[in-house]
């Protein structure tokens, strides 16, 4: 068998699991933080909400209030909870492609196998759509017929929408801050 038989299964699956990493967030490249700002940044989660009627609606959790999900891209939203068929909110940046990196690397190195080549990487590449797998749903929070108390913590105000807030002055916040 030679090496360009083997390569080209390879590869393809390489791009496979590269195509899979991409499809972690609907939040603006470089918005999300990584995982140890989290608790450095006063902003909300990234929540995209599918909704009974209208088109579906994708920005930075402000509140959630006892019958209403606020949310604002470039302008303010408000839901009503009813309306909500699925929220889905990203807490952070979940940094898969880097484990895609290492697994295309790994999966490299096992051309100094030889005949072995056969084995190695396809464990390689396996293991590195398991881990990107996992990896890619860890900051992920789905909830179909929504109980939003599991979003509210991720919100910018988790408590609520403060009294007395001038609410055309909410935006969302802006990414790497």
């Amino acid at each position: 068998m030679s090496n360009s038989r083997i390569i080209s299964p390879v590869s393809v699956s390489l791009l496979c699991l590269f195509l899979l990493c991409c499809s972690a967030s609907h939040a603006p490249r470089g918005w999300l933080p990584n995982p140890d700002e989290v608790p450095f940044r006063a902003q909300g989660g990234w929540v995209q909400i599918t909704r009974t009627s209208g088109p579906d609606l994708g920005g930075e959790l402000i509140a959630i209030g006892r019958d209403t999900v606020y949310l604002a891209d470039e302008e303010f939203h408000v839901v009503s909870k009813a309306d909500v068929i699925s929220a889905r909110l990203a807490r952070y940046d979940s940094n898969a492609g880097d484990l895609g990196g290492y697994a295309f690397l790994g999966t490299v190195s096992t051309i100094s196998n030889g005949f072995v080549l056969i084995f190695t990487a396809p464990v390689w590449i396996v293991g590195g759509l398991t881990a990107m797998g996992f990896q890619h749903n860890m900051p992920l929070i789905t909830c179909e017929i929504c109980d939003f108390s599991k979003l509210s913590p991720y919100a910018r105000f988790p408590a609520g929408l403060p009294d007395g807030i001038n609410r055309s002055q909410i935006r969302m916040s802006p990414g790497g801050i």
